[in-house]
This record gives structure tokens, sequence and C-alpha cells, in this order.
């Protein structure tokens, strides 16, 4: 079995040089296993056009190794969603995936199956999050326009009275903007929002 290592850092300090001498020394231990070659990343996983893995992925399509060896699945993908994709593709390719520290082996049919429910359980858990962030995001606004107050970007101090007056004189909106100190959209909104 060829194997293909991947690290990645999570910040920009950190080095991927303890991932990567875990990972060698869990393919010597594996028999039949031997290193195909190391793929790494030294941008954090935010960005989805990382190089070591879009260099690992074109050469998953050209068979180059029988598996990729992570230590942890937060390393290779950002999301559940990018990591299911690219399982699907592995398995496509007949692309073994193992994570080290979380016993996911797909070369296993336990391994296999363990990874479809942790898969379903991110996927639902990242649904409860985003409920629980509007439902509190909509409390919050609620709370706000019961008291009276101002919910999203701060209000931009002028003296409306005067810009009204100047804008029924025939003031343009780029010229008020000019006269206050402001941007013509922060003008526009403000005086639409609060007209008196």
């Amino acid at each position: 079995m060829r194997v293909a290592i991947y690290s990645r850092v999570s910040t920009p300090k950190q080095s991927t040089g303890a991932q990567v001498i875990a990972l060698r020394r869990y393919v010597r231990r594996r028999p039949g296993w031997r290193l195909a070659r190391v793929y790494s990343d030294t941008e954090t996983g935010a960005s989805d056009r990382r190089p070591g893995l879009l260099e690992l992925m074109a050469d998953a399509h050209r068979k180059a190794f029988d598996v990729v060896l992570v230590t942890r699945f937060d390393r290779f993908a950002r999301s559940t969603r990018q990591l299911v994709n690219a399982l699907e593709t592995f398995n496509t390719l007949g692309i073994e995936f193992v994570s080290t520290e979380q016993t996911i082996d797909t070369t296993t049919a336990y391994g296999k199956l363990l990874f479809v429910i942790l898969a379903a359980v991110g996927e639902i858990e990242k649904s409860f999050i985003n409920e629980r962030t509007e439902r509190r995001r909509r409390t919050v606004h609620e709370e706000f326009k019961k008291k009276g107050r101002h919910w999203g970007r701060p209000v931009a101090v002028f003296d409306r009275e005067r810009a009204l007056q100047l804008r029924e004189k025939g003031y343009s909106w780029r010229r008020l903007a000019a006269e206050f100190g402001k941007s013509k959209d922060t003008i526009q909104r403000q005086l639409k929002r609060y007209p008196k």
C-alpha cells in the first residue's frame, strides 16, 4: 500500500514537523505500507486553495498512492462537507483514508461505518449551531426594538435636521456628503431611516 501523508498547520507560526514524524512512524508500523509522498501546507485551513492539498488531490486522480494518512480530520478538511466530498472522491478512485488520532480507517468495514456516522452527526450539529445563532440574533434584535435602541451598524453622527434643510434647498447627495464629511451612502441611509 503506497501511502500519502498530509499535514497542515493551524496557525502561521506552527510547523508540520511533529505531525509528519508521527505519521511516518505510523506508516512504518503498518505491515505492507510504504511511504509514497508527504504533502504539507503551511497555510491555515480556512483556505480551500491550499497548494499541498491541491497537489494531493491531483495525484490522487493519477492514482499515485493507495492511502491518505492524516493525524486528524481537521488537519485535512475545514468542514464535514469538504471531508465527505474528498472521501467520496477517494472512494471512487479506490483510495483509502486513515485518521490516526480519531481511529478512522476506511480500510476496515468498521472504519467506513464510523465515518458515515460521524459525518452525519457533524452535519446535524452544524444545523443546530446555525439554528441557535439565528434564534439568538432574532431575540437580541427584538429586545433592541422594544427598548427603542438601534440594532446593526453604528448610527453616523451628523446634524440630520440641517441635512434635511439643505436637501430641501436642492443640495445633491454628493454635496451633502462633502458638507458633513460622511459618505453619500451614509447620508442617504440615515436620512431615510430617521427623516425627522
